[in-house]
């Protein structure tokens, strides 16, 4: 069926399998650090990772290499999200901050920061679910245990 699974780790590598033989097919190389998450954009044509090294990468996956090269994050990225429709990328990490990141162009679009809490994931919904709006969609995150979105902060114990 031609469908592949992505998977990252620590020796800085993106690597794409195929999920019926099992067998690696391409190994994405760029980032300067470890390699915290990585997932596939709707229609499978690009897929985005996140890293210590700070950066989040769109990748072609037709090509291997980075289409952009997105920084900002002043700290480890640990996780990154696409929304419904692919052009929207959220990302969080150690440096207490959601970032909402144009796919098209690797604009930021807005920061949301939390001077108490590193950043573990993010997630995004449909705009009717109960969390922060973030264009058309909600955009939840998650830190501490017990921490999760509400309206006025991304972040909040309680």
């Amino acid at each position: 069926t031609g469908a592949l699974l992505a998977s990252c780790s620590v020796d800085q590598s993106i690597k794409l399998w195929d999920f019926e033989s099992g067998g690696c097919v391409r190994t994405l190389q760029g980032h300067d650090h470890n390699v915290s998450c990585v997932q596939f954009l709707p229609g499978g044509n690009r897929l985005v990772s996140c890293s210590r090294d700070r950066t989040l990468r769109v990748w072609e996956v037709s090509t291997g290499y980075p289409k952009w090269t997105l920084t900002g994050h002043d700290e480890w990225v640990r996780c990154v999200a696409t929304s419904p429709d692919g052009t929207l990328l959220a990302s969080g990490g150690d440096d207490h901050s959601v970032r909402v990141w144009e796919t098209d162009s690797g604009k930021c679009l807005q920061v949301f920061k939390d001077p108490e809490h590193v950043v573990e994931c993010v997630g995004f919904s449909h705009a009717n679910a109960d969390a922060y709006l973030v264009e058309s969609y909600a955009l939840a995150s998650g830190s501490a245990p017990g921490a999760g979105a509400q309206p006025q902060a991304p972040h909040s114990n309680g």
